[in-house]
C-alpha cells in the first residue's frame, strides 16, 4: 500500500505541476519570450524552445529542462531557475528564467 501511495504522489506531482516546477517556469518564460517583438525580430519566426540538446538528431529526446532549485540566502524564499534553448530562423540562444515562491505566479526574478 505504501508503494502505491508513493507512486500516486509522484504521478500527481508530475501531472499537476506547481508554479515552481521546471516545466511550468519553462512554459511561462517561453510565452514571455515568444510574445516579445524584439526577440522575434532578432531570431526570426517561428520560435522554437526546447530543453537540453544531446547533440544528435533525436528530436523527442530534448525535453529535459535544466534547472536548479535553491533557497535564496537574502529573503529565504525558494527559487527555481531554468535554462532552455531558443531557436529561430536567424539564430539560436540560451534563455535563463527564475521564479521565487515569495512572488505571485507569472512574475519572474530579474538579475542585478
Amino acid at each position: 500500500f505504501c508503494f502505491a501511495s508513493a507512486c500516486a504522489y509522484y504521478i500527481g506531482k508530475e501531472l499537476l505541476p506547481s508554479k515552481m516546477s521546471p516545466n511550468s517556469v519553462f512554459d511561462k518564460a517561453f510565452d514571455v519570450v515568444r510574445n516579445n517583438s524584439e526577440v522575434t525580430n532578432r531570431f526570426g519566426p517561428p520560435l522554437k524552445a526546447y530543453g537540453r540538446d544531446h547533440g544528435g538528431h533525436r528530436e523527442g529526446r530534448r525535453n529535459f529542462i535544466e534547472h536548479t532549485e535553491y533557497t535564496d540566502k537574502d529573503d529565504g524564499s525558494k527559487r527555481t531557475r531554468v535554462r532552455f534553448n531558443l531557436e529561430g530562423k536567424f539564430g539560436d540562444a540560451f534563455v535563463f528564467a527564475e521564479v521565487s515562491s515569495a512572488m505571485p505566479s507569472g512574475e519572474f526574478v530579474y538579475g542585478e
